[in-house]
């Protein structure tokens, strides 16, 4: 009987921890509060469930758009699908957003980061982008600024260490030119040694 207490205690503990885990999942599945639950739809594999299995998902993001596209001076929009159909896939009020970039694609980023007049170039083709195609926004995904992407063996973190200080400039840049409303996400890095330019000592990101 002396134990009754204690196991009594963490079954109590269990239901606590269970019903908060069912609230969750239940805020999340409607969509509600500050959960987001987002999607990558990719070329690769473009077809999408039924909705009742996608009804939890609040972002979708559109993968790839190269990176490169919007250095250039006449710009076009090559994506696999369209932002139109996207939506008509997933429940009312889900955000269908652009990624651009992805493993293997720093060199769009490299060229677009280095001077103002780079930064402004690719970030008004950015926005440009997102009326033209009704996206709610765009994903960053710079596998990463400062170094240890892709191409490591053949270039060094010291010459991307510029880098560091021009991704939230960059970052900067695309949110002045997109229209009010419109989000931005970014892919950052699952380890450590990969988040150099997101550290205790990198700029502040919170401003961009």
């Amino acid at each position: 009987m002396k134990l009754l207490p204690t196991v009594l205690g963490g079954v109590l503990t269990i239901i606590q921890a269970s019903t908060a885990m069912a609230s969750a999942e239940e805020e999340l599945y409607a969509g509600n509060g500050n959960l987001r639950c987002v999607m990558y739809l990719t070329g690769q594999h473009p077809n999408v469930p039924s909705k009742e299995l996608v009804s939890h998902i609040t972002h979708v993001e559109l993968a790839f758009m190269n990176s490169d596209t919007f250095n250039k001076d006449v710009a076009e929009w090559p994506l696999f699908t369209t932002v139109e159909k996207v939506r008509t896939q997933f429940r009312p009020g889900t955000k269908v957003m652009v990624a651009i970039g992805g493993w293997s694609d720093t060199k769009g980023f490299d060229t677009a980061a280095r001077t103002a007049e780079s930064r402004e170039k690719w970030a008004k083709n950015v926005a440009d982008m997102v009326k033209a195609t009704g996206a709610d926004g765009i994903d960053m995904d710079w596998e990463y600024p400062g170094g240890n992407g892709e191409d490591y063996k053949n270039i060094t973190n010291e010459e991307k260490k510029w880098e560091i200080d021009a991704y939230p400039l960059l970052l900067e840049e695309v949110r002045r030119q997109l229209p009010k409303g419109k989000l931005i996400s970014a892919a950052t890095p699952g380890l450590e040694r990969d988040m150099i330019a997101f550290g205790a000592h990198s700029p502040d990101r919170a401003r961009s």
